[in-house]
């Protein structure tokens, strides 16, 4: 072997590998490889699919092993992207795995293409696998601007629709619409307006910016925009800065500044004076050049050379006066002082300076030259003639005779400002005012009357006076006078005058006929026929005349007084012109005296109690005299004549009234007891006639005890002491009082508490002994002081009181427990207290005087709760040793540290014991006391999980975007947390104070910082702050954020319009500083000119044309290069862009264009623009370029643009289109037309036309003129009460200037003195006046009113002032009305009754307030009446009779008169009701309303008629002689008034019967008839006298008028009378008596006949006034005899039902007999046995009662009051209640309830109920406890001994009885709901008669059956 060469080496190395490489073929051969089964070999996905998603799946089927499959990926990019699941078997050779997505797709900035490869394994072969996975874009990605900031520069003179900024690039990754990108710019600047907003204008496509429209550097030099990128999606950029900057050349002409010019200047201004200085500016501000000024000779505002008056400095513009100004020359003033002129500013241009606009500029100049006050008003004449008519009303202006007054000041302004004043004689004279008073220029004048009184005739026919037209403003106060004669016109408007206004004679009644009496005598101022006076008479009966002519007054008739006392007469006196004036004649005639006083009552009684100063009622004696009233004759007067001994003193009597009054009171135990009780005075009533006569009258005066004297106290105040423990029964003291009246009961008396006592003590009523109550309990410490007030009443009537005070102290004694004011108290402490810190003192108080209190915890009671409400242990924390209490004083204060953290409220209890108890013997009080602790800082913050943070942050994480959060917690109470940075950790990022987030305050760049470490501070927020600290981590992460950068090429590329396709335009080129695909640049176009007509070579950047140009169709291509890096992966990719702009080369194609926008339709041109003024600028413009493009303009013949003088007035620049004024223009205002034609350079060249309408305007130089109303007379003239907005006139002013400057517009002039123009509107441009409010002629008639025409011309306008007056015409608006403050309401008149002619007067008394006569007439109409068919009143208001009026029937008559302005009403009248107070169609609202109340005036139309032709009257045989019998006045009635009334009575003759008394009498009168009608006796009569007598009687009126009657008096004995007693008072009586005695003669059949009506008298001879006695007795019918009254009586009886409805109708008590005749024997028997019977009747009641009293006081069981008491009648005032008829009863031994009828026994209950209400009530010693076992009732009753009033014939006891127990009974039947009906507010509650609630102040006073009594 070893010598084997190298050769055979190599052999057999080959020969080894051959046999190896056959052994693996064989192998090979062997194992068949997997396979792939339903393999995709792509797979798409949208780049925002999830991470984890299933992508797809790898199928492997694998037949011969040897292993299962193996599946797993074979790049290290696979592995990054996917990862595959575990394998899952399919069968037994087939698994499967699933391709999960592992890491973000990304299509923006990473491949949109992924190559996926992944092997297969079976452990012996492997294949591979590849899937070409597709990323599908999803717009994600907002667009981003590239190459910021953008700014451009831009020339003003550069062209619309030039691109001027190409710069504007956005990227978008994204692919598909989500990649493209469009742009839009709106206006960054707040204040940009439409011109600024669209002057750029930005391509959406390729972001170029193109100019729109001319810039104006004079206008915005400046602007700012924002641009925004939005992707074909939606997504937005970050808006983008773009700021323009324009540069200015020399375009603009000058421009004045600080306009308008306009000065004002004195008219005596010096020459050389400067006015006012202009300035201007040229308009290139960038590129100004100087400036000088001239005027404009040419042009002259108002046709005349106003610049050749003043100067103009050329370089400073300084304008100065040249010549004198005079403003009051006729042209100035025309034009109002106005100066105007047009100044022209030219450019001074350099040599060799390019100006492309014009070089000058003109402005108005304006100079308002002020008026000096230097004329005075003047008046169109110095005299004036005027007339107007005698008593015109206010307001009504003269009339002049020539010519009408007219002023004027010529002076301006305020110069011209003059009032008008109306003198005489140098001093003011208000008769006249004149219209208009204040006056501005000029004015026609009026003068109204302002006086109207004084426009009298005949005072003075002609008035002379001065009108002085005086400046206000100025301080000359130049004036100047005219003189007015006014001649007053006469007019008939005097009516007659008397110098009386009523006259009054006096006449005896017997005057002779035809005797004058009076002669009234009537003047008239009127002149000729109106001063011709003639007389009338109305009125008196026909018993007067008058003389016509002389006015004497005559008697034409007898007059007799009695028949008529006064008579009224209406005199009138009619002048010649109809005006009447009438006059009252009133005619008294007088009497003599024959009639002597008669008392109105035969007698007169009164009471009058002791010691009073007056009677119970005023006592009054009346008698009359029939005399003529009010004269000597009937005036009465009075005096005491006779007065018992010893009271001559005490009595004194009115002489003029007849008021008895007392002057000294009466003692009655002064009184001498002779008299009875009984005063008896005379009183005498005598006339004052010069033969006085008289009468004499008796008065009775009754006269009453009182009781007047009071118990008295032996001390005024008593004191006792007693311990609070003191027991019922105890006494007191006693107290003793003594009366000092001699009589009982007056001097008898009780004890009582009134008030104090509070249910504690009780007094004996008879000896005054105190002591303590039964069941009473003292309590000092609820009261320790009893003050009762005690009283003595004595039982006189009414009672007297004395009083006194009793004082109880109480002493104490320790039986009070303690007791804590607050049961609970909460305190809080802070929780670092320090240990023995008090913070509460919690005591506790004792009402004893001697206790003493001691404190302690109870340490049992604590509990404790943390802040979470949860109870703690006490113990185990040792919170029972927290708080301790002093023992003494009960501080509570802090005994141990306290920590909050374990408790915050405890809870303990307090003991408060009192050491010093007597009873009970254990005295405690605890009480809850709350103790929160509040929270001390003692804990730092704590961080959360730890005090240390890592964080992996993106260097692409936007700000403001989160880190991390980190959190910390402080265990102390109400803290809150706090978080800060650290200085290092601040700059890159902040940290949220209150949350903890840490947000990135600025970009992170890993490049520069890879990681950061910083600390975070947390700190609570206690008083002293405590902080703990955390340490953060950051590692920052890389992104791909290199973008290409293009390198520099050119912006614009040219081409021609006809290049081929393929021809190369330009190249551009970038490049990335990234590395590998991130740096590799493609490109391809954008932008909106993107659309195939140029293309890209995506590698080289070469730029193509690839479709046909057209330069017209678009000249211009914007396109964006975008370069993009890292083109494998889309998701993760950057790209910049830059802008080209491809322009193509023109050929002439193209004519020119007008720009419609810019080249107006209409200009107006001002007739005063100079030549050289420029009108318009024509601009066309041409599509082509260059000469092509270059346009030029002229002027074809097509026109009418020439003046009068046949000169073109316009011409065109060739090159600018710049049109200028070429000739005058005055001759050719009016619209004109030019036709321009427009054409370009080219060859051949395009041309266009236009034509173009121009407006010569006028200039304003005329001021308007008034043409209506006529300035000569500017009076207007309206109705009163036309509604507001009503038109007035259309004022009209026209001015001859054209245009605005004709145009006229209105105002009213508000004046500061007179405010009328307040009431109107003016409308500024149609110059209708309206109201603003209603027009009232009565409330003011004239109105002036400046107003002002201005026109809207300019320069300046131009006004006129007009002074006009608007008159108010009346109508008839107001209705007449009666002045109810000079008229009495009714509206009294009279007439005499039975007249049909008779008028009553006349009611014209109306006014009207409209001043026309013609709506002044007034017509009357009656509205109601109370009597129909009787009245007619004429229109003129004369009110006469149309039918006769009975005065006895119709004593008046009510009657409703209306006023109206309507004369030609057709009416009805209603009636009125005859009962109605006030007529109901009668409003005292209606002031057209007038009630007329007419008086019927009596005559003697009546005769006296006597009731009964047979009067008939019985006398006894007792009556004296001269005793008055009978009143037959009272008999007699006479429906006449009493002027015509009874006069006298008279007695024709006297039958006596039988035959036997007229010879008894032998020849004596028995009686006499006096003429007042009253009937006396003339003779005594005797025993044995009986008969009758029958008087012939004749009744005469004053007017001898008579009626006849007989009068039968009968003589009768006291057995023929009987007495019939009536309840009711004589008055009522006296009415009714014959219909009682006509009732009474038809049941019995005996004539009755009433002797006598009187009131009626007790048994006590007392009269009773509510009760009246009448004396009655029979006759027989047909004997005449008189019955005897047992007859009578016996037929009543026997008649006694058909009586009951005569006694019940006429109320009668009872009828008895007069006279008791002695009984014989039998009768006396029979009375004895009445007697007995009625005795047992009564005796068997007696014990009745007894036993029914003591059942009840068994039954009842209660408390008696004071039984022997007496009744105790109070009013409240100490004295007794003297109506009461029970003041004599006796009175409850009670405190309270002591008023009128109070009964004791049953009050129990009452004081029961009140015990616990005011305490002011007691109980005395007679209370006996009250037996609960019995069912107890109460009712109050009146029981009285007989022997209390001996007045009581009427069984009043019985009554008084009666009624109680009726009561009684109906109270026992009421059910609880009825009796809780009758408590007040239902607050009682009863039970089986029980009240269950106090029943204080529910005892009423009632009425049972009539009877008062209480109910309890």
């Amino acid at each position: 072997m070893a010598g084997w060469s190298p050769f055979q080496n190599r052999i057999n190395q080959r020969f080894l590998s051959v046999l190896l490489l056959s052994i693996v073929i064989q192998l090979v051969t062997a194992n068949n490889p997997p396979q792939l089964i339903k393999f995709e070999s792509a797979l798409i996905w949208p780049e925002d699919t999830a991470v984890g998603t299933i992508l797809g799946n790898l199928t492997g089927v694998d037949i011969d092993g040897p292993a299962p499959l193996e599946f797993k990926t074979d790049t290290t990019d696979t592995g990054n992207l996917v990862e595959l699941s575990q394998p899952r078997d399919l069968g037994s050779d087939t698994r499967i795995v699933d391709i999960k997505l592992k890491a973000v797709l990304d299509r923006d900035y990473e491949p949109s293409e992924r190559q996926l490869f992944f092997k297969v394994s079976d452990g012996t072969s492997e294949i591979p696998a590849k899937i070409t996975l597709f990323i599908r874009d999803v717009n994600d990605v907002k667009p981003q601007f590239k190459n910021l900031p953008y700014k451009a520069t831009v020339n003003e003179s550069v062209s619309p629709n030039t691109v001027m900024f190409m710069g504007v690039t956005a990227d978008d990754p994204d692919n598909g619409r989500g990649g493209t990108v469009q742009y839009s710019m709106e206006t960054d600047a707040q204040a940009a307006d439409e011109d600024y907003r669209t002057t750029f204008e930005i391509d959406p496509i390729s972001g170029n910016i193109t100019v729109k429209k001319p810039l104006n550097y004079e206008k915005h030099n400046f602007y700012q925009f924002k641009i925004k990128a939005v992707d074909g999606i939606g997504l937005e950029a970050e808006a983008a800065d773009f700021v323009v900057t324009v540069l200015d050349v020399q375009d603009t002409p000058p421009y004045f500044v600080n306009l308008p010019y306009s000065a004002e200047v004195n008219e005596s201004v010096s020459i050389g004076t400067s006015i006012l200085q202009v300035s201007g500016l040229d308009g290139d501000r960038g590129v100004p050049n100087d400036l000088t000024y001239s005027f404009l000779r040419d042009v002259n505002v108002f046709g005349t050379g106003d610049y050749e008056k003043f100067n103009i400095d050329s370089s400073t513009g300084v304008i100065t006066v040249k010549s004198p100004l005079d403003r009051d020359s006729q042209e100035v003033r025309n034009r109002g002082g106005v100066y105007a002129m047009y100044v022209k500013a030219s450019e001074i241009v350099p040599a060799n300076q390019v100006n492309n606009g014009l070089k000058t500029a003109s402005t108005l100049v304006t100079i308002t030259v002020e008026d000096v006050n230097d004329n005075s008003p003047v008046f169109n004449k110095i005299n004036y003639q005027a007339q107007i008519l005698e008593n015109m009303q206010n307001g009504v202006p003269v009339t002049f005779v020539d010519d009408v007054m007219r002023v004027s000041d010529i002076d301006q302004g305020t110069n011209s400002h003059f009032v008008l004043s109306v003198e005489q004689n140098g001093q003011p004279y208000d008769d006249f005012t004149p219209l208009p008073q204040e006056i501005y220029s000029e004015s026609t004048i009026l003068l109204r009357v302002n006086n109207s009184t004084n426009l009298d005739y005949e005072k003075n026919s002609e008035i002379i006076f001065q009108v002085i037209a005086r400046e206000v403003d100025t301080v000359e106060k130049r004036s100047s006078t005219a003189t007015v004669t006014v001649t007053v016109e006469d007019m008939n408007d005097n009516a007659p005058v008397f110098p009386n206004q009523t006259y009054v004679v006096q006449v005896e009644e017997n005057t002779d006929i035809n005797t004058v009496i009076q002669t009234i005598q009537a003047t008239d101022a009127d002149d000729g026929i109106f001063g011709n006076i003639t007389y009338s008479l109305r009125g008196g009966n026909n018993k007067f005349g008058i003389d016509n002519q002389t006015g004497g007054i005559y008697i034409a008739s007898t007059l007799d007084r009695e028949e008529t006392d006064e008579y009224y007469l209406t005199a009138e006196a009619i002048d010649g012109g109809g005006l009447r004036t009438p006059v009252e004649v009133k005619v008294v005639i007088e009497d003599m005296n024959d009639q002597k006083p008669v008392f109105r009552r035969q007698e007169y009684e009164a009471i009058l109690r002791e010691s009073d100063s007056d009677f119970l009622r005023p006592l009054f004696v009346e008698a009359t005299d029939d005399d003529q009233i009010n004269t000597a004759n009937s005036i009465v007067k009075y005096r005491i004549t006779e007065t018992p001994a010893n009271l001559q003193n005490n009595f004194t009597i009115n002489p003029d009234n007849g008021h008895i009054t007392i002057t000294t009171p009466i003692d009655y135990e002064k009184l001498d007891q002779s008299l009875n009780s009984v005063i008896i005075l005379k009183v005498e009533a005598i006339d004052q006639g010069s033969q006085p006569l008289a009468s004499t009258v008796n008065v009775s005066i009754v006269m009453e005890d009182l009781n007047d004297n009071a118990p008295v106290f032996e001390q005024n105040k008593y004191s006792a002491i007693v311990p609070e423990n003191s027991t019922e029964g105890t006494v007191l003291l006693e107290v003793k009082a003594t009366d000092l009246d001699g009589i009982s009961p007056n001097n008898e008396f009780i004890y009582r508490i009134e008030s104090g006592a509070l249910d504690k003590f009780r007094i004996n009523f008879a000896t005054g002994e105190l002591t303590v109550e039964t069941g009473a309990k003292l309590n000092r410490e609820e009261k320790d002081v009893y003050v009762m007030n005690v009283s003595a009443i004595d039982k006189g009537t009414p009672p007297q009181t004395g009083r006194c005070t009793v004082v109880v102290n109480l002493t104490d004694v320790n039986d009070e427990i303690p007791i804590f004011q607050q049961p609970s108290q909460t305190v809080t402490i802070p929780e670092n207290a320090t240990i023995g810190d008090a913070f509460l003192t919690y005591a506790a108080t004792d009402a004893d005087l001697n206790s003493e209190l001691s404190y302690q915890i109870i340490k049992d009671g604590y509990k404790a709760y943390n802040d979470r409400n949860e109870e703690v242990d006490v113990n185990s924390n040792n919170i029972t040793d927290y708080f301790n209490v002093i023992p003494n004083t009960g501080v509570v204060y802090v005994s141990a540290k306290l920590d909050r953290e374990i408790a915050e409220r405890i809870i303990l209890k307090i003991l408060a014991t009192d050491l010093e108890a007597w009873s009970p013997k254990i005295q405690a009080a605890t009480a809850t006391l709350t103790v929160l602790l509040e929270d001390s800082n003692d804990n730092a913050p704590v961080f959360k999980p730890s005090s240390t943070y890592v964080v992996n942050i993106s260097e692409g994480q936007e700000m403001e975007s989160e880190a991390l959060r980190v959190e910390a917690v402080d265990p102390d109470k109400n803290q809150q947390v706090t978080y800060d940075l650290d200085t290092i950790g601040d700059v890159n990022f902040k940290i949220d104070q209150q949350t903890g987030i840490i947000r990135i305050k600025k970009k992170l760049d890993r490049e520069l910082e890879p990681s950061l470490t910083f600390v975070v501070v947390a700190r609570d927020n206690g008083n002293t702050p405590m902080s703990s600290t955390a340490t953060v981590s950051v590692s920052v992460l890389d992104i791909n954020d290199n973008a290409p950068i293009f390198l520099p090429h050119p912006q614009i590329y040219n081409v021609g319009e006809d290049a081929p396709t393929g021809t190369e335009v330009g190249k551009v080129k970038a490049t990335d500083p990234d590395d590998g695909a991130f740096g590799e640049v493609f490109y391809l176009l954008e932008g909106i000119d993107s659309d195939g007509t140029f293309d890209i070579d995506e590698d080289q950047g070469v730029i193509t044309v690839s479709k046909e140009l057209d330069r017209e169709v678009k000249a211009e291509y914007s396109l964006v290069v975008v370069a993009t890096d890292n083109k494998a992966n889309p998701k993760d990719q950057r790209s910049n862009r830059t802008t080209v702009t491809i322009q193509l080369d023109d050929i002439n194609d193209n004519a020119p264009q007008y720009n419609l926008n810019i080249l107006p339709s209409a200009k107006f041109v001002r007739e005063s623009a100079t030549v050289g003024t420029i009108v318009v600028n024509i601009l066309a413009t041409d599509k082509d370029k260059g000469e092509n493009g270059t346009v030029q303009y002229f002027l074809t013949g097509d026109t009418n643009a020439t003046n009068a003088q046949g000169q073109a007035i316009f011409k065109v620049d060739q090159i600018s289109g710049i049109m200028t004024v070429n000739a005058d223009l005055r001759t050719a205002t009016g619209v004109r037309y030019v036709t321009v034609n427009a054409t370009d350079k080219g060859n051949p060249s395009q041309y266009n036309t236009t034509v173009l309408d121009f407006t010569i305007i006028d200039d304003n130089d005329d001021p308007p003129t008034f043409i209506r109303p006529d300035p000569s007379n500017p009076l207007v003239v309206i109705e009163e009460g036309q509604p507001v907005n009503t038109t007035i006139i259309i004022i009209s002013a026209t001015d001859d200037d054209q245009g605005e400057n004709g145009q006229v517009v209105y105002s009213i002039i508000q004046s500061k003195t007179k405010q009328d123009w307040k009431k109107f509107h003016l409308d500024s441009i149609s110059g209708r006046i309206s109201n603003k409010e209603v027009l009232d002629r009565e409330t003011q008639k004239f109105y002036e009113l400046q107003v002002r025409a201005t026109d809207r011309g300019t320069p300046r306008n131009y006004s006129t002032d007009l002074s006009m007056t608007i008159e108010v015409k009346d109508v008839n608006d107001q209705e007449p009305e009666f002045d109810r403050s000079k008229i009495e309401t009714p509206y009294k008149m009279n007439v005499l009754e039975e007249s049909n002619t008779e008028c009553v007067g006349n009611v014209s008394i109306a006014e009207d307030k409209d001043f026309d006569s013609n709506f002044t007439i007034i017509c009357y109409y009656i509205l109601s009446t109370s009597l129909n068919d009787t009245f007619t009143l004429s229109p003129s208001g004369n009110l006469c009779l149309k039918n006769s009026i009975d005065r006895e029937t119709t004593p008046y008559v009510y009657l409703v008169i209306q006023a109206s302005s309507n004369c030609y009403e057709d009416r009805s009248y209603t009636i009125i009701p005859q009962n109605a107070a006030v007529p109901p169609e009668y409003n005292d609202q209606d002031p057209t309303l007038l009630w007329v109340n007419v008086s019927i005036t009596d005559i003697n139309d009546n005769s006296p008629k006597f009731k009964m032709k047979e009067l008939a009257l019985g006398i006894t045989k007792t009556t004296q002689f001269g005793s008055f019998v009978y009143n037959l006045k009272n008999e007699v009635i006479d429906a006449d008034s009493q002027a015509y009334g009874i006069n006298q009575f008279s007695l024709i003759s006297i039958d006596i019967q039988p035959e036997e008394l007229r010879n008894e009498l032998d020849g004596q009168v028995p009686f006499v008839l006096f003429p007042n009608g009253t009937v006396k006796t003339n003779t005594y009569f005797r025993s044995t006298m009986f008969g009758y007598f029958i008087l012939s009687l004749v009744a005469s009126d004053k007017g001898n008028k008579n009626d006849t009657a007989n009068l039968r008096i009968s003589l009768i004995n006291d057995n023929q009378r009987l007495k019939v007693v009536f309840r009711e008072r004589v008055e009522k009586v006296g009415k009714f008596r014959d219909d009682f005695a006509s009732e009474l003669q038809n049941i019995t059949g005996y004539r009755i006949v009433v002797d006598k009506v009187q009131t009626h008298e007790n048994d006590a001879g007392k009269p009773e006034i509510d009760k009246t006695d009448m004396f009655i007795h029979g006759e027989d019918l047909s004997t005449n005899e008189v019955v005897p009254a047992n007859d009578l009586l016996r037929k009543i009886d026997y008649n006694a039902e058909r009586m009951v409805s005569i006694l019940n109708d006429y109320n009668v008590l009872t009828i008895i007999p007069t006279y008791i005749e002695t009984s014989n024997d039998e009768t006396e028997k029979k009375l004895r046995m009445a007697l007995i019977l009625v005795s047992v009747i009564l005796g068997a009641l007696v014990i009745i009662l007894i036993i029914a009293f003591y059942t009840s006081r068994r039954k009842y069981q209660r408390k008696l009051k004071a039984a022997t008491a007496m009744a105790y009648v109070s009013n409240g005032n100490g004295k007794g209640s003297q109506d009461s008829d029970l003041y004599k009863l006796e009175m409850p031994g009670t405190n309270i309830h002591s008023y009128e009828n109070a009964n004791p026994i049953y009050l129990e209950k009452i004081l029961l109920g009140e015990m616990d209400g005011d305490g002011q009530n007691s109980l005395d010693e007679n209370a006996i406890e009250t037996n609960p076992s019995y069912d107890e009732q109460e009712v109050s009753m009146n029981i009285f001994p007989e022997d209390k009033d001996q007045t009581n014939v009427e069984g009043t006891t019985d009554l008084y009885l009666k009624a109680a127990l009726k009561e009684h009974e109906t109270s026992k039947n009421l059910k609880n709901s009825d009796i809780n009906k009758n408590i007040p507010n239902g607050k009682i509650k009863i039970k089986n008669g029980h009240a269950l609630e106090p029943l204080a102040d529910l005892s009423t006073t009632r009425n049972i059956d009539g009877l008062q009594t209480t109910e309890i």
